[in-house]
């Protein structure tokens, strides 16, 4: 590609934005997450004594750690981990061999101590669990396991990577998951709700124009356009590809290759592609003289955000295209 533009080549690396084409718009809408996760690894720990809820305490506790691998989650094609920590207050002795009841047979997630990180080679997303309070909570608990519902929420300070600042909400139950001192704990968490990431968005520019093939397309009337797409952020792209390009200029036909896969793209990141475009004999505007031809085009670009969903219609941008205005050296 280098020798090919060394030859008649056209510098111009503008962007002509089209305000009729399809903008790079917000993004996909928020993508839900409904998925239960289970295990028998849950390592917990008894931490006694604690502070009644009557004398300004949170009770006693129980502390729980989960892992496990995950199938995709955050990613179609990337397989994940979750780690997790219950922090499981109660509101009462920590019983011995005797039946719950009461108050003490209900347990409660407070804000900020519990949570649920979900992690890939594209980054972390940290989900904190809240569940009730002292006052009102509303985990079963008999002494063994807990079971109930509870919402969180995703710590977009914490988030990292590709899914940095990343939003979301909604639900989440916990069944049967054991509590008690030791390394086989069985677990289970659903959750359900939506998250949100940060968007990619696609920019355009034409590079260069030459007489490719070492100068035989001038004579085969086929000019190389190199396009350089850019990914203007603020989020990162990932399978980033040039579905088409297209002529509404008399007389010019797009050759391709296309579609062409363009890789990864994270914000601020650009790549570069060529197309070859034909000029039809004694039609359009270069009826016999190819040299300085002028024509427009237009590139639809598909840019998947750090979720692997990408805005549908795929956007599409225009450029102005010039040809060569000296015939190479043949």
């Amino acid at each position: 590609m280098r020798r090919c533009l060394g030859i008649a080549t056209a510098l111009v690396v503008v962007a002509f934005p089209y305000a009729h084409l399809s903008p790079a718009g917000a993004g996909p809408v928020p993508q839900p997450i409904n998925s239960t996760f289970t295990g028998q690894n849950g390592v917990g720990r008894i931490v006694d004594p604690g502070r009644r809820c009557a004398d300004g305490g949170s009770g006693q506790y129980r502390h729980i750690s989960i892992e496990t691998p995950v199938n995709p989650v955050l990613s179609a094609g990337l397989p994940g981990f979750l780690r997790g920590t219950f922090d499981v207050h109660h509101d009462g002795d920590e019983p011995v061999g005797t039946p719950l009841a009461g108050p003490a047979a209900k347990a409660f997630l407070q804000p900020g101590e519990s949570h649920a990180t979900f992690s890939n080679q594209r980054g972390t997303v940290p989900l904190l669990l809240t569940a009730g309070t002292c006052a009102a909570p509303p985990l079963t608990f008999d002494g063994a396991k807990i079971s109930g519902p509870g919402t969180w929420a995703i710590d977009a300070l914490h988030a990292t990577g590709a899914y940095r600042q990343s939003t979301g909400t909604g639900t989440f139950t916990l069944t049967n998951t054991g509590v008690e001192p030791g390394a086989d704990n069985p677990w289970s968490l659903q959750l359900s709700g939506n998250i949100s990431v940060l968007q990619p968005s696609f920019g355009l520019e034409v590079v260069s124009t030459s007489w490719g093939n070492l100068g035989v397309d001038y004579l085969l009337r086929k000019v190389t356009v190199v396009y350089r797409v850019r990914n203007n952020g603020p989020g990162d792209a990932f399978g980033v590809v040039m579905q088409a390009t297209s002529t509404t200029t008399p007389g010019v036909t797009p050759l391709g290759p296309q579609p062409q896969n363009l890789g990864d793209l994270l914000a601020g990141e650009y790549t570069t592609f060529s197309v070859r475009y034909q000029f039809t004999l004694l039609a359009g505007p270069c009826k016999l003289v190819i040299l300085g031809c002028e024509f427009d085009t237009y590139v639809t670009v598909s840019m998947p955000d750090a979720l692997d969903k990408a805005d549908v219609p795929s956007p599409t941008r225009g450029a102005h295209i010039t040809a060569p205005n000296f015939p190479p050296p043949l």
